[in-house]
């Protein structure tokens, strides 16, 4: 079996007779090539334990971890379910992405750049909302360090403040 020894994620299963194919896709974060594998196992039980059980982890999202142990296959959800069942036979092989698992690609990936996109705006009000603060807290130092004379202790600690305060802003705007 040539499965990815990786987190997986369940495309779909199919059944036709006592023959089971499950789709697995690789795990597919913005920048990783995602592969779709099709493994064919022949069941000669009842396979509605195995379909239940990636049917679970299609609906949850789960990543499943898949190995065989002679003629068991282990499946594992990152949970830590597991499940295993005998096979009479098993075949796998790398296959190109249908048109809905790249439909699924793009619309995971278009959700998380939303959720990034609304996660940095609330960022950016945040810093906006801190310059407007460092910048007000900057011209109060300013008049309070004018109003010592220079040279004083006084007016050396509100120039240290000052000084601080403009090197804030400067990250902050960079």
């Amino acid at each position: 079996m040539n499965i990815p020894e990786q987190e997986i994620y369940i495309s779909s299963v199919r059944q036709d007779g006592n023959i089971l194919e499950l789709r697995l896709i690789t795990d597919y974060h913005p920048g990783a090539e995602p592969t779709a594998h099709s493994v064919l196992i022949s069941v000669p039980g009842n396979a509605a334990e195995l379909i239940s059980f990636v049917g679970g982890c299609k609906l949850n999202n789960d990543y499943v971890y898949i190995y065989q142990k002679d003629n068991t296959l282990v499946l594992e959800t990152e949970r830590g379910e597991y499940l295993e069942i005998e096979f009479s036979s098993i075949n796998s092989s790398e296959r190109p992405l249908d048109t809905a698992e790249l439909r699924e690609i793009m619309e995971r990936t278009y959700s998380w750049y939303l959720s990034e996109n609304e996660r940095c705006r609330l960022l950016q009000s945040r810093i906006d909302e801190a310059l407007k603060i460092l910048t007000e807290t900057q011209r109060r130092v300013s008049i309070k360090s004018g109003a010592h004379e220079q040279g004083t202790t006084a007016s050396t600690l509100y120039s240290q403040q000052a000084a601080l305060i403009r090197r804030v802003i400067k990250a902050l705007e960079t």
